[in-house]
């Protein structure tokens, strides 16, 4: 295998690693996409080794050593996509999300030239930076449009009155996910573990505090403006963030053809098809700006400076109900797109590239083409992902059986260890199976049609 692309949430990455396995393949390479911690990633860390490993992120030799072979006795070339690099004034003080030890010898693909700029300055050689843009903006460019349903389609198939307005809002309140104070300190104590600075523990409380009174007064005025006016609402979680939440479940219920909670498609999807688009946090709002589309900032409280994003500094935000309302209203006209964004967009391309019609898509594969067929070793990171022999075989039997359930729906391994198998949901692996392959046609389509045919 000369690629395996590994993703961590669906909604979030998989267009995109599916993006790259296309034009990999349409180059002449063996690539496959799997999902990180699944059976089938098993099987490129025991019986099949990649030539090289992409990665979504990569902070220290521990996460590394995640995607390496077992027992591997040679340096391993890994490409990190590096999912977050838009983060909180905070986060870039302590450093937590620069790359560590062995770590800074991986390649790194960066967005925008500040991103760069912060790796660089901490340790890693100018090589090992690679600058490309972002590849989830590619699917907002003209040759990706067809990609996408109309609005049309998806009332269709999500039951969505389509003579409504749709006000989208994008969550970003993944802290609210946390449940107890042992998830709060494990959390404290990761931050804590990968950075310099004592402070972090109380950023993490800081951050939790407000996340937790910023939703539940958001939600108080969703519930409102839906009590008074006759539009759709529909929220897009964050893939962290929990979609059966006690308060989420309970405006469904309020308002069963007005409030709708939906986790699927791509982000990009919503925002293309709703009329009127916002948030809190999200650095989905860049995606919004690159549709040309306008995505009003929404804050009940305002967020202290050192804790907010660093895209978000300064921006202009919504911080009454009244104004809310008068965004959102069913009289309300739709936003427009030239109207003033509340991020400067010399910001938005210091961190995410400028708006051109190259593909990142197309820059990451030619450094990937050139690391392939890179003969020299020590430029790439030695990790040998040491277990026993036994342990190894477990998982090449671990894989094995675990395939004969996916394609059989006979769990012979149910016999050896229900605890070991149990965890694999058949149904939502072949939705998922599918949900690619529907991916990946459409990307074929889109690609052949414009450059091939």
């Amino acid at each position: 295998m000369d690629f395996v692309i590994y993703y961590e949430h669906e909604t979030r990455e998989l267009e995109n690693c599916i993006l790259l396995q296309h034009e990999l393949n349409r180059r002449g390479y063996n690539a496959t996409v799997v999902k990180i911690s699944s059976y089938k990633a098993l099987l490129y860390k025991t019986l099949i080794i990649p030539k090289v490993i992409i990665i979504p992120y990569c902070y220290t030799e521990e996460l590394m050593t995640g995607f390496v072979p077992y027992n591997n006795n040679k340096t391993v070339k890994i490409v990190n996509l590096q999912l977050e690099q838009v983060l909180s004034n905070a986060l870039e003080e302590l450093g937590f999300h620069n790359p560590k030890g062995v770590a800074k010898k991986a390649f790194h693909i960066t967005w925008g030239n500040l991103t760069r700029e912060r790796l660089l300055k901490n340790g890693i050689q100018d090589e090992n930076v690679l600058l490309t843009g972002a590849i989830q903006l590619d699917f907002l460019k003209e040759e990706f449009r067809g990609n996408y349903y109309n609005k049309s389609e998806l009332a269709i198939e999500y039951k969505i009155p389509n003579n409504k307005k749709w006000v989208l809002y994008i969550s970003s309140f993944t802290y609210t996910a946390i449940k107890g104070d042992m998830s709060l300190e494990r959390l404290k104590e990761d931050l804590s573990k990968n950075s310099d600075k004592s402070m972090s523990r109380e950023i993490v409380e800081e951050f939790y505090s407000l996340s937790v009174k910023s939703k539940q007064t958001t939600l108080n005025w969703i519930y409102k403006l839906l009590k008074e006016e006759d539009i759709v609402f529909i929220y897009r979680p964050h893939p962290a963030e929990k979609i059966d939440a006690d308060d989420i479940l309970e405006l469904k219920k309020c308002y069963p053809e007005k409030f709708y909670c939906i986790s699927e498609l791509s982000i990009r999807q919503w925002i293309i098809s709703s009329d009127i688009l916002c948030t809190w946090f999200s650095t989905s709002i860049v995606e919004a700006y690159f549709a040309k589309k306008q995505c009003y900032v929404i804050r009940p409280y305002n967020i202290p400076t050192h804790i907010d994003s660093v895209l978000y500094k300064n921006c202009k935000a919504i911080s009454r109900y009244e104004e809310f309302k008068g965004i959102c209203s069913a009289s309300a006209k739709a936003s427009i797109s030239n109207e003033e964004f509340p991020i400067s967009a010399q910001k938005i391309e210091d961190y995410y590239g400028v708006r051109t019609g190259e593909l990142a898509c197309n820059k990451i594969c030619d450094h990937l083409e050139r690391i392939i067929h890179d003969s020299n070793d020590n430029k790439y990171p030695y990790i040998s992902n040491s277990v026993g022999i036994t342990y190894q075989v477990g998982k090449i039997g671990q894989y094995l059986l675990s395939t004969i359930y996916m394609m059989t729906s006979i769990n012979v391994g149910l016999v050896f260890s229900k605890r070991i198998y149990s965890r694999i949901n058949r149904e939502s692996e072949k939705k998922l199976k599918q949900e690619a392959s529907k991916k990946l046609k459409k990307i074929r389509a889109t690609r052949y049609w414009k450059y091939e045919q």
